[in-house]
């Protein structure tokens, strides 16, 4: 009877997180000491690639509309954005209203707050 061969467990491979802040620069290099701001994240010539991780620090960006991108590349490689451990992070717009948000295909919102003053 012959032996069965053993599988290795293929290790996951971790992509790479970029860090973002509210005082984030867009010439940083997006590293935990060298935070960009979210609008270099999401633009096309940014640093975040499909299935990388965008840690935002805490505090309130603002902007009018934002566009989480790029998408990532299928279901075992989300492109994900979320609030740091323990952070509140609020995109709201300059006028204090509900900015317009969008996202891509296979993509993960986690922990981020999205508003303003309650519109009547």
């Amino acid at each position: 009877m012959p032996t069965p061969s053993i599988t290795p467990t293929p290790t996951p491979v971790q992509a790479p997180n970029i860090y973002v802040a509210t005082n984030g620069l867009p010439d940083n290099d997006g590293s935990a000491g060298s935070p960009i701001d979210l609008a270099t994240a999401v633009s096309p010539a940014g640093p975040v690639r499909p299935g990388y991780t965008v840690q935002l620090s805490g505090g309130i960006y603002r902007y009018s509309s934002v566009t989480f991108a790029p998408a990532g590349s299928g279901p075992n490689g989300l492109t994900v954005f979320r609030a740091a451990p323990g952070a509140r992070v609020i995109i709201t717009s300059t006028a204090n209203t509900p900015p317009n948000i969008y996202t891509s295909d296979y993509m993960r919102v986690d922990g981020l707050w999205f508003g303003g003053t309650r519109q009547t």
